[in-house]
């Protein structure tokens, strides 16, 4: 007697359906591959680039601006053997010369410019006989040092041919203003007229100049100048 087998094609356990959205594939949960990691790990490894591109960039700036620097560098070194730095050497120490005496000049005080002040300011009648002259260098404690060290002192001895001569003189002395010497000249006092056995009148006179008005750059126009 045969012995008969069936054969089924039916499993007996249902097989898991692969690649359908919703469906249970059979892969436990915990091997199935995270969306979220996945997005981390690739924004990660972006970034990543980006940074090197970054990084070779500016790497490559840098060495540009080093090539431009030692290029400049010996563009300027041709420049300078171009030149005689003998002969600027020399110039540079004239210039200083130079602005040294321009600096000297500038406060240097040329004591004859006083008698172009003192010329207008003196009437026809009188003269001037003797004059003391204190400087602002000058360190003399008498009559012709004045308060103000930064003035020039000046103490004159005169005689006029009357009385009425020195009055004229006193009278000018006040009204500078009317002879162009308002500022220059200040504080001029004539003191200790005194007639002599000739009938002249001596007197003493002081008053004191601001050295702007003298300095020797101005020249002989220096006090008119100031007034115009």
């Amino acid at each position: 007697m045969e012995t008969k087998f069936q054969t089924s094609f039916i499993p007996k356990k249902p097989l898991p359906t692969v690649g359908v959205q919703g469906v249970n594939t059979g892969v436990p949960m915990h091997l199935r591959p995270s969306k979220t990691g996945s997005w981390l790990f690739n924004s990660a490894v972006f970034l990543f680039i980006v940074s090197l591109g970054i990084a070779a960039v500016l790497y490559s700036w840098k060495i540009v601006l080093l090539n431009n620097q030692n290029s400049y560098k010996q563009q300027l070194a041709d420049l300078q053997k171009q030149f005689n730095t003998t002969l600027i050497q020399q110039l540079e120490v004239a210039n200083m010369k130079i602005d040294d005496a321009k600096k000297i000049l500038s406060t240097h005080i040329a004591l004859s410019n006083i008698f172009d002040v003192i010329a207008k300011t003196t009437a026809a009648n009188t003269r001037l006989l003797s004059m003391d002259v204190t400087t602002p260098l000058s360190t003399g404690t008498g009559s012709s040092a004045s308060q103000n060290s930064s003035d020039i002192n000046l103490t004159f001895s005169g005689s006029g041919t009357n009385l009425s001569a020195v009055a004229f003189q006193e009278q000018v002395l006040s009204e500078l203003d009317k002879y162009g010497q308002n500022g220059i000249v200040k504080n001029p006092i004539i003191s200790s007229p005194t007639v002599e056995t000739d009938g002249s009148v001596s007197f003493s006179l002081v008053e004191t100049i601001d050295p702007s008005n003298v300095i020797y750059m101005k020249g002989n126009s220096g006090a008119t100048t100031n007034n115009k």
